[in-house]
């Protein structure tokens, strides 16, 4: 009896001691700590032992990063080892750690982040656990999705410009679940773009890096001043490093050293040609209807081909599903208005922007001598959504834009009439779609006889794509999807000599990519694009240049396919965490790019030709390589990266030849171009009333084509070695914001004549045989913004007054050099300068 006696007493004082294990109260600080060294923590703080198997332990990759104050040892575990396969069981004087994988029972939630307000979706908001220290952030369509164990869990929703909304949520099933956020009045002012984007408050599965992408949010775009004096997209990107205007004051603009004709801008998934307006002061892309931008110039991920130097990915905004609003401005002589409201309250909706000029000739008249009197253009963006259910909605896009100049000769007319449809389907928690048909045109012509067009082309466009993202896991997502594109050119000429081409081409490419988080500290984007492309003959005939000056002839036959081409693109990012600190990555991508678009004659007029892939003009294929590491301390952010790119098969013009044969093509040479660069960006930021930017290039870029420069290696026309701007944005109070932007650069290179000659009285310019040998003038100006915050008190009628002092301090930059026959038929030099001393007053208003 007394041996049972005992038995009993030491069985219950066991059992009391084990429960005293969990119980115990701790205070532990875990920042970002591996699950061994947290249970080394509490056994040091509390005198316990853990029994464990160390291979298993150090499977999980899962990190902690959380404060626990008077909290129970069982509490502590729970967290520690929630999301994993481990669990833990008391037994005698110590705890058990152990694999059980019926512990991990995961559900899976997804859904929507919507504006409170007009219910749009909401780009780029992040989902955060703090508990379990995960998140997730939502794609181009506002949609999430993400794993996690069954329970209560407090998540916080956030995204820029909105409240940051906190709730606790119990999920014991898979579900679908929408989050609404409101505008944050208050900070509308005070929020900034940044391409390296992290909150250390949430998880930084989910960052975005430096070489993956740069977004730009629209609130931000009134902040720099801008040489149009105008909000403007296209202008805004040729702040960050690697991107630079085509000319000076240009929308269109150059990356790492190639052609504007290597970059694709997408409105709404639509590929947009010639994006300016107003010879290049004006971007096509109304920023008041700009819902989320994105540059993709480092790695470009495989859903995305055409073009092979970088990609600009606008989505529009989708109008307001529950109350009619309306806004608008005026400034430089370009009006603008801006309607959108429910079709079927929180069901369908529209939006419309359009936008016109007047009396445009005063906005520019700082163009002479190119004396192009009279332009004028306008444009229209409409678009409307549809919810036919929770998994499903389908959007309609339109866009239509035109230039004119009327000229003593004619009449000059170019613009692009576009149109999509995307449908998005979610197939279930984890599987995403995106279908996606659209059609676009390009139009330009000379109307010299205003009878008839004597001078033009046209470029139609009709492409479908199906995109499919797949959730595998929250450390898996695979991508996949289909494109089928026909483009095709038409000549609209009736005179003699053949500038513009008539061509029918086809590409087709699959494409898949892997995004994987390896731990905490390493992921990457792998992805492998196969493009196949091929054209159609037209019944034409084409004369092909050769390096040794001899012409090859090439006959058409209608309908005919011809110069079929197959392409392997493989695309991959490599992440790595280094510490809490600084951030490295690395970047490979090959590219293909199979149109070939060459600027003619001029960079102001949208005179571009178009051609097709053959064996004597092949496709351009571009290799980059990229490696950046980023530093974070404190309020300041930097970012160096370092780059080569080679592009083979690269187009340029050959030696003038003087000969009776006008066709375009037998004025074109390819070879290859190298290019390095570094590039650093700063940004600073200690408070919200004042933050700046720095970014500075240093590229070297040189191409090697047979049969021009005596067959060496010379400078490429397109690049700058150097380029820095320096941008200040300061907030004085809740009225008043003041923003300043340098620009300093080097110029372009260009080819001078030697000398001249003189044929029947007329002179012509004589060339050496070398190219691009001479620079222009270094280029630096400064430009000035106030804006004065209007409605404040009301919070109803919102708007603002701003004023831009463009190169304040009037330097006479020289943005291009050109010959010209006088009446004497004598050639003479003239020089341009694009950015005058200008002040631009612009109001904008919220309705």
């Amino acid at each position: 009896m007394n041996r049972f006696i005992l038995i009993i007493t030491l069985f219950l004082s066991q059992s009391v001691l084990a429960q005293n294990l969990t119980e115990t109260t701790v205070d532990l600080d875990f920042k970002n700590q591996t699950i061994l060294q947290c249970l080394k923590a509490i056994e040091k703080t509390t005198g316990f032992t853990f029994s464990y198997n160390l291979t298993i332990i150090r499977q999980e990759d899962k990190r902690v990063n959380q404060n626990f104050n008077q909290k129970k040892v069982g509490q502590v575990l729970d967290v520690i080892l929630a999301n994993t396969t481990l669990t833990y069981r008391e037994i005698a004087n110590q705890i058990t750690i152990y694999s059980d994988q019926k512990k991990l029972n995961t559900v899976s939630l997804s859904g929507y982040i919507i504006d409170k307000n007009s219910h749009e979706k909401i780009i780029g908001a992040q989902l955060y656990f703090p508990s379990i220290q995960t998140g997730c952030v939502t794609n181009a369509y506002g949609f999430y999705h993400i794993n996690i164990t069954k329970g209560t869990f407090e998540i916080i929703i956030s995204s820029i410009g909105m409240k940051k909304k906190v709730e606790t949520i119990s999920i014991d099933n898979d579900i679908m679940l929408n989050f609404e956020l409101e505008e944050d009045i208050l900070l509308l002012n005070t929020i900034e773009v940044n391409a390296n984007k992290k909150d250390t408050s949430q998880s930084t599965d989910n960052s975005t890096s430096a070489l993956e992408k740069v977004e730009i949010e629209p609130l931000v775009l009134v902040q720099t001043p801008s040489s149009n004096g105008l909000p403007d997209v296209t202008k805004y990107i040729q702040n960050i490093a690697g991107v630079q205007p085509l000319y000076d004051g240009s929308s269109s603009y150059t990356v790492r050293n190639l052609p504007n004709g290597n970059n694709l801008i997408l409105l709404d998934e639509i590929p947009i040609y010639h994006p300016n307006h107003l010879l290049g002061l004006y971007s096509i892309v109304n920023s008041n209807a700009v819902k989320s931008a994105s540059l993709y110039k480092d790695h470009i991920p495989a859903k995305f081909g055409v073009r092979n130097s970088s990609i600009l990915q606008i989505y529009t905004k989708e109008g307001n599903l529950n109350k009619f609003q309306a806004s608008g401005g005026l400034g430089a002589n370009v009006p603008h208005l801006s309607l959108e409201g429910p079709i079927i309250k929180n069901k369908a909706s529209f939006y419309l922007s359009g936008r016109r000029s007047f009396n445009a000739l005063n906005a520019i008249n700082f163009w002479s001598p190119t004396d192009l009197p009279n332009p004028d253009f306008f444009d229209l963006t409409l678009k409307a959504n549809y919810k036919l259910d929770y998994q499903n909605r389908i959007y309609l896009t339109s866009y239509i834009g035109n230039d004119r100049i009327n000229d003593t000769t004619g009449v000059y007319n170019w613009g692009n009439k576009a149109f999509s449809f995307r449908w998005n389907r979610v197939i279930s928690d984890k599987t995403f779609t995106n279908l996606t048909l659209i059609n676009s045109i390009f139009n330009y012509n000379v109307n010299k006889s205003r009878a008839s067009s004597v001078f033009g082309q046209k470029v139609f466009s009709s492409q479908v794509k199906y995109d499919v993202s797949y959730f595998v896991s929250n450390q898996d997502k695979i991508n996949y999807g289909v494109s089928i594109l026909n483009t095709r050119t038409q000549s609209d000429e009736t005179e003699n000599g053949t500038i513009f081409l008539s061509r029918n081409n086809f590409e087709t490419a699959f494409y898949a990519s892997l995004n994987r988080l390896v731990n905490p500290k390493l992921k990457f984007e792998a992805g492998l694009r196969l493009p196949f492309n091929f054209h159609l003959g037209t019944q034409d005939t084409s004369l092909f240049l050769q390096p040794n000056q001899s012409f090859q002839q090439v006959i058409y036959s209608l309908n005919k396919a011809y110069d079929f081409k197959f392409s392997l693109d493989p695309r991959f990012l490599l992440t790595y965490q280094l510490d809490a600190k600084n951030t490295l990555e690395f970047s490979q991508n090959i590219a293909t790019q199979f149109i070939h678009i060459i600027n003619y004659n001029t960079e102001i007029l949208p005179v571009q030709i178009w051609t097709t892939p053959s064996k004597y003009l092949k496709p351009e294929r571009n290799y980059q390589t990229t490696i950046a590491l980023t530093h974070r301390k404190n309020y300041l952010t930097l970012t160096g990266a370092l780059y080569y790119r080679f592009v083979n098969h690269v187009i340029d013009f050959a030696p003038a030849i003087y000969s009776e044969i006008s066709e375009f093509e037998s004025n074109l040479l390819s070879g290859h171009l190298h290019a390095t660069g570094l590039e650093f960006m700063a940004r600073y930021q200690k408070t919200k009333q004042y933050s700046a930017f720095v970014s500075y290039d240093l590229t070297y870029a040189k191409q090697k084509v047979n049969g021009i420069n005596n067959d060496l290696y010379y400078t490429a026309t397109n690049n700058r070695p150097h380029y820095f701007t320096f941008n200040q944005y300061f907030i004085r109070s809740n009225k008043w914001e003041f923003g300043s932007n340098i620009v300093v650069h080097s110029k372009t290179a260009i080819t001078l004549p030697t000398g001249k000659f003189e044929i029947n009285g007329i002179e012509y310019p004589l060339y050496d045989g070398t190219k691009n040998t001479s620079r222009l003038p270094i280029h630096h100006r400064l430009d000035l913004s106030a804006k004065r915050t209007l409605g404040i008190k009301k919070q109803k009628n919102r708007g603002y007054l701003m004023m831009t002092f463009t190169n304040i301090y009037g330097r006479g930059n020289v943005s291009n050099v050109y010959l010209t026959n006088t009446d004497e038929n004598k050639l003479n030099f003239v020089s341009q300068n694009y950015i005058p001393q200008t002040v631009y007053l612009y109001y904008y208003i919220k309705f």
